[in-house]
């Protein structure tokens, strides 16, 4: 029964943390870069769905690069995920063009094309770069680029004025007396 409560638990966190997030929009970008040049590089950016990346050969893939790699069938297979939820840094290429960054070596980024208004995961020919390598798009095509609901929405920040009190010397006005 407390395995049941958890699981239970685990997934309506799960549930609601997606909830939180919301699609990057074109119209969002522009609003953001009118106050702020630089604003997109301050944002934390999330992955919206899985992107599974795939690549064969049939000579060995050095894995100092990235991941992992099995071999099967005299064929070696590295197989990338990227993760729903995965944290980004996004920088601009162009006005409908997005490079967000997911791991800390180099290359380790992939494109977001503007696709009516939302930025959604390159897919040109089902092929892709990552890390300096050609990689098949296995799942994720139309994956979106999301960012906190907050970050769209700020909420408003008040600052309530205390006021001053008056204060009197009374020694001073039994002098003048």
């Amino acid at each position: 029964m407390k395995d049941l409560v958890k699981v239970v638990l685990l997934i309506t966190v799960v549930a609601l943390t997606g909830c939180f997030r919301v699609p990057f929009t074109q119209t969002f970008k522009t609003s953001a870069i009118k106050t702020d040049s630089a604003a997109i590089e301050k944002i934390q950016f999330y992955i919206g769905n899985t992107i599974v990346l795939e690549r064969t050969s049939v000579i060995p893939i050095d894995t100092a690069l990235v991941g992992k790699v099995s071999f099967e069938n005299g064929i070696y297979k590295q197989v990338i995920h990227i993760r729903k939820g995965t944290n980004a840094i996004c920088r601009n290429i162009n006005t409908g063009r997005q490079l967000a960054i997911v791991g800390p070596g180099p290359g380790e980024e992939i494109v977001f094309d503007n696709n009516a208004g939302y930025y959604m995961f390159s897919t040109i020919n089902k092929k892709v770069k990552y890390n300096g390598q050609e990689f098949t798009i296995a799942k994720g095509a139309g994956a979106r680029l999301m960012v906190s609901k907050k970050t769209v929405k700020p909420q408003k920040s008040v600052t309530y004025v205390q006021g001053m009190k008056l204060k009197v010397d009374k020694a001073k006005d039994i002098e003048d007396e």
